[in-house]
């Protein structure tokens, strides 16, 4: 099946298999448990902007930020296909967010915000849904981040590996 006949413009359909395979719901729910808000926790309120970027790019991306939405973003093209990984880190959390772009066109079964995707793929009310993580200094943003770059890394090999390069 082809890249064209999966993209649709249903908002509430997902390729529950791939993300399956990567084991997404198990993997956020121990990113959450792991980075919880907590009342002892001092959270990383204001970030400096160079050292943030520099452990971004840590990971082996090119980062962008976009000041007006205040988020993060590391993009590779790769087969026809655009990923993108958004960061929103705000207030000592991380929101994180993947979308993939075929030409202009979102592949929407595959993008959405990593909470969103969750309870989509448990059917779960959202207030059961495992919150963003949170992080309180510098080496806690830096291992929510690895943890978060490896499965976006297992999402891109997953996908490419299901849907042929566009035409």
């Amino acid at each position: 099946m082809t890249i064209q006949e999966h993209v649709q413009d249903d908002l509430f359909s997902i390729n529950r298999e791939l993300f399956e395979r990567i084991n997404f719901a198990g993997r956020f729910e121990a990113l959450s448990r792991q980075h919880p808000i907590r009342p002892d926790l001092d959270r990383l309120m204001i970030l400096d902007f160079d050292l943030t970027k520099e452990i971004l790019e840590s990971f082996g991306y090119k980062i962008r930020y976009f000041r007006s939405e205040r988020f993060f973003q590391a993009t590779e093209k790769r087969d026809g296909y655009e990923f993108r990984f958004n960061i929103a880190l705000d207030y000592g959390r991380a929101e994180l967010i993947t979308s993939v772009y075929c030409g202009k066109k979102l592949v929407r079964e595959v993008s959405d915000v990593w909470m969103g995707l969750y309870e989509l793929l448990m059917n779960v009310p959202w207030e059961q849904v495992p919150r963003y993580p949170f992080f309180g200094d510098y080496d806690e943003l830096e291992a929510v981040l690895r943890e978060s770059f490896s499965l976006w890394e297992d999402f891109k090999r997953e996908f490419l590996a299901e849907y042929p390069k566009p035409m």
